[in-house]
């Protein structure tokens, strides 16, 4: 199942190529952690709508139930690490069947987007197959006439010293999901950039995104960063579910501040009945309350300033109740329609001009289904 944190400094080994993605890098200054201005849509390739030619086929053409598996259990567990991914394709069965880089770029229609799911801890192998199947089919429910390529995103997180003590597997496998954010920034450097990526991160997934993010804006992680990351302009929107990441590590002058100018849209599933995310704090010294049972506070939305206008909140408390494992969420269309605009990229763009600029309120949450409209305030590009 898809389901439910430490962090000390480490200096890697020398930088060196992982695969056929960037070099790593083992910067000693990576400058100031939020760049000046505005960081959204206009200063990345917008591809616009989908091809004419896609807008006349049927998403089951396009897509018709292809799910794949990229897995670094095989890889590195430490910063700067040797990247190795694997890849399978499930067949009718439902089996994972072994494939290769090649024929997953193969199989990537041009312009169509590409959802990322990445689990949390305690999920082994055999879940991550079991729950692929039935999550996709969740996904596409919101969406059937659209086109959409599914990857699920593996990382080793099963456990070690539970029932022992389940508290050393927590910081472990959270430290271990951020250090999986290096190859998921890396996996996604190698999509050509036509595709706008959706990333949903489950609990400890959510630590994964939010770090593989960080570094495709510049940022480092374990002193570790991606040699020319302004080279990849991917759209990228993010969706975090049962986050188990501090409320303010997302501010752009926090641990993972280049997420929140990198992506162009984050949404925040909300539950404030999280069973497991209410003992978010004991999981190491000094943590804060968890981002999905306690959102942004106030003082972290003005630390956001005008970047406030990418983050949304849906609450799914009264869906979701007090659990926190991923089967239950997957119970819900409501869920999967909210999340539908971050991974079909179905929302409009339009140019406005200076008097039709909009003031976007410094707090604010999506009560129903839909996309917040998003004023940028420079290119004045808005989302309808």
């Amino acid at each position: 199942m898809f389901a439910f944190v430490l962090m000390v400094h480490a200096v890697g080994p020398m930088p060196r190529a992982l695969g056929q993605g960037p070099v790593l890098q083992a910067p000693v200054d990576i400058g100031p952690t939020i760049a000046p201005g505005v960081s959204g849509p206009s200063e990345h390739t917008l591809p616009g709508d989908f091809p004419n030619d896609l807008q006349s086929r049927s998403a089951d053409v396009v897509c018709n139930g292809d799910i794949w598996i990229v897995s670094t259990r095989g890889s590195s567990q430490r910063p700067g690490g040797v990247c190795k991914f694997d890849y399978f394709r499930l067949n009718s069965d439902d089996q994972p069947v072994a494939s290769n880089s090649s024929e997953f770029q193969g199989a990537l229609v041009p312009g169509v987007p590409l959802c990322i799911l990445v689990h949390g801890s305690f999920v082994d192998w055999r879940f991550v197959i079991s729950d692929a199947r039935s999550t996709y089919r969740w996904i596409r429910g919101a969406a059937p006439d659209k086109p959409l390529h599914v990857v699920v995103f593996s990382w080793p997180s099963q456990n070690r010293y539970a029932p022992i003590s389940p508290m050393i597997d927590i910081a472990i496998l959270g430290r271990r999901a951020e250090l999986t954010g290096q190859y998921l920034a890396q996996f996604i450097t190698q999509i050509p950039a036509d595709h706008p990526i959706g990333i949903v991160g489950h609990s400890h997934g959510s630590r994964t995104i939010a770090a593989a993010t960080h570094m495709l804006g510049g940022g480092a992680i374990y002193g570790w960063s991606l040699r020319g990351a302004d080279q990849f302009p991917h759209r990228i929107r993010l969706v975090f579910a049962a986050a188990a990441i501090d409320h303010d590590w997302l501010n752009p002058d926090n641990r993972y501040g280049r997420a929140s100018t990198r992506a162009e849209a984050i949404l925040n599933l909300r539950n404030r009945r999280d069973i497991a995310l209410k003992f978010y704090p004991l999981s190491a010294p000094f943590a804060r309350k968890a981002l999905a049972r306690y959102g942004l506070s106030r003082a972290d939305r003005q630390r956001w300033g005008p970047l406030i206008c990418k983050f949304a909140e849906y609450d799914i408390t009264k869906m979701v109740g007090s659990t926190h494992v991923w089967p239950h969420f997957t119970e819900h269309a409501q869920i999967a329609k909210a999340m539908a605009p971050y991974l079909y990229y179905s929302d409009s763009w339009a140019a406005v001009s200076d008097r039709d600029t909009v003031r976007v309120p410094q707090s604010w949450s999506t009560s129903e289904i839909g996309f917040p409209t998003r004023v940028q305030e420079s290119g004045k590009a808005a989302w309808k």
